[in-house]
């Protein structure tokens, strides 16, 4: 899971810095803008939390953790990108990238928390 959450975080990152190089393709560039950073923001979160994952005691969640935590920081870039793409003048403007928003940070909230419950019951590598 350490391998697949760093390669994940990485190609997030990459592709934030590329987004961040083509804002003007966009219908709306503003939402372009934070979707570049949303990707740098998340994808740095997502290697974080593989370069502390062998410090985590997650049994039988450790496969659950580390994909609510992927497709939550993932789908949240993606919102963005979407919004982005279709022109909306702001973060969750039309009803598909509020109910991408809502359900990618509910998947990260849950993530999350089971990443810290993980921290909490584990021992030091």
């Amino acid at each position: 899971m350490q391998r697949h959450l760093l390669l994940t975080g990485s190609s997030l990152l990459l592709f934030g810095l590329i987004l961040g190089t083509m804002l003007d393709w966009f219908a709306s560039p503003t939402v372009a803008s934070d979707a570049h950073v949303a990707g740098v923001q998340h994808g740095m979160l997502l290697m974080i939390l593989g370069l502390s994952w062998n410090y985590t005691d997650l049994g039988r969640l450790e496969l659950a953790c580390s994909w609510l935590n992927i497709i939550g920081l993932v789908g949240i870039w993606a919102a963005f990108l979407v919004g982005a793409v279709v022109g909306d003048p702001y973060p969750s403007a039309s009803t598909v990238t509020y109910f991408m928003f809502v359900v990618s940070s509910g998947l990260l909230l849950l993530g999350f928390g089971m990443f810290i419950y993980g921290l909490y019951k584990g021992t030091d590598a």
